[in-house]
């Protein structure tokens, strides 16, 4: 691949991932983020990459990136909340959420990022269903409900 064009390690990333050889996938989305550093899309998939990876202070160092660099974007906050929420997960061994008091700082941190995201965009279907799924992992189906019948 060319060193400057991006969509094609993009595509080529997509393909690794797909593959399951993340981290050439990783690599790709690097080189494609390097080369169109404007294109949000790139970064999104490159922390749903590490987020495959489980190198979750990774992904939520490139989503917090996008937001510096590019502004507000809905998605990038909603799949940040999410990693936050993914890396506590696999600290507690997969339990629900809400079972211990620790529970709540990671509640509290991952909520104030998917209201973040609704705030961009009210419409946000992915950030409405990510955010409907952390209340019903923490054992709140009313407010999962009102999420996800958005």
């Amino acid at each position: 691949v060319k060193p400057n064009w991006s969509r094609a390690h993009a595509g080529l990333a997509g393909i690794f991932s797909s593959a399951g050889q993340l981290q050439q996938a990783t690599d790709h989305f690097v080189a494609a983020v390097k080369e169109e550093h404007y294109e949000p899309q790139y970064r999104l998939d490159l922390g749903q990459v590490l987020h495959s990876r489980g190198l979750y202070d990774d992904e939520q160092k490139t989503y917090q990136t996008l937001v510096q660099d590019l502004g507000d974007h809905a998605l990038a906050y909603s799949y940040w909340a999410s990693s936050i929420l993914a890396a506590y997960q696999v600290s507690i061994s997969y339990r629900s959420y809400g079972k211990v008091p620790e529970d709540q700082i990671y509640l509290d941190q991952a909520t104030k990022l998917y209201e973040q995201a609704l705030l961009v965009d009210p419409q946000c279907g992915m950030c409405h269903g990510q955010f409907g799924d952390m209340y019903k992992d923490s054992h709140k189906v009313t407010k999962s409900i009102e999420h996800y019948i958005r």
